[in-house]
């Protein structure tokens, strides 16, 4: 990804915690040599870690198992999403949104974001904004994604993005 389309990926997130993980990931890239698991520190992510999701890629058959699920994510769901694989998981199963944009990252290796209508039990929240990012052990082949997904408000969706 060069870095006219991360500038260009950054304007269009309207969450300050995605733009905050999309510079750290941008930061630990070496060129096209995306950055590995070993790459991620969690203590310097004090601004968005609570807001994380760490998605296993599994191949044979492609599926997405998630690792690790942050408070504040966990907070908005309505289900305990860890060590569970979306291929198990009946609206995220194939073919659906979510489990398309995690494969479109893997074949890419290019980051993505969406945003979804918020459906968690919090009043107040009007969309879901999700950024997902390839992560690569070896800089090449995909083996896990990192997610950031911020509930926004009618507030911030209104708001412009500078």
């Amino acid at each position: 990804m060069t870095l006219d389309a991360v500038v260009a990926l950054r304007k269009k997130l309207r969450s300050p915690i995605n733009r905050a993980c999309l510079d750290y990931w941008s930061a630990k890239r070496d060129g096209s040599v995306l950055p590995g698991r070993a790459d991620i520190d969690p203590l310097e992510m004090h601004g968005f870690l609570l807001n994380i999701v760490l998605l296993d890629v599994l191949r044979d058959p492609l599926d997405f198992r998630y690792r690790l699920v942050g408070g504040t994510v966990r907070s908005h769901l309505n289900d305990n999403l860890q060590g569970r694989s979306m291929r198990a998981i009946p609206h995220q199963a194939p073919p659906g949104d979510i489990f398309d944009s995690c494969q479109r990252v893997v074949e890419t290796r290019e980051p993505r974001s969406s945003e979804a209508p918020y459906v968690g039990p919090h009043r107040g929240f009007l969309v879901s904004e999700d950024l997902m990012l390839p992560l690569a052990s070896d800089g090449r082949e995909v083996d896990m994604l990192l997610l950031t997904i911020d509930f926004l408000t009618a507030a911030v969706v209104t708001a412009t993005v500078d």
